[in-house]
């Protein structure tokens, strides 16, 4: 019995960490490269996401509750948090919440799916 107990507190511990090195991960300038997965978005819609509004976009976690973006030609600051084990975040807006899927994070990159696409972002 005491064997199961310190193995699950094992996981548990390791389990926050984890989540807390990842979100760490997110700490930053990101700014925006490119459509990430174009050949799954229809050539009209491309064509609206790739106007100076959306290729300008720049999103900064400033802390693990903080941030400030450019984005569809704003400037919006405000609280974000994590969803789901870094699956993806929100982010607090004049309009309210908003939710962004993360597809792929690495140290230097960060692919978001959100309502008008998919978008490859780089650390500045």
């Amino acid at each position: 019995m005491f064997k199961k107990i310190i193995i699950s507190l094992i996981f548990i511990t390791s389990f926050f960490s984890v989540q807390a090195q990842d979100k760490g991960m997110l700490i930053g300038e990101w700014i925006f490269k490119e459509v990430f997965n174009k050949d799954r978005i229809k050539p009209e819609s491309l064509a609206q996401i790739n106007t100076q509004l959306v290729n300008k976009m720049e999103i900064e976690f400033i802390n693990e509750d903080n941030y400030k973006a450019f984005f569809m030609g704003k400037h919006v600051e405000g609280k974000w948090d994590t969803l789901k084990n870094i699956d993806g975040f929100f982010i607090q807006t004049p309009e309210g919440p908003f939710q962004v899927e993360i597809l792929k994070l690495t140290g230097s990159e960060m692919a978001l799916r959100f309502a008008l696409g998919d978008f490859l972002m780089t650390r500045r």
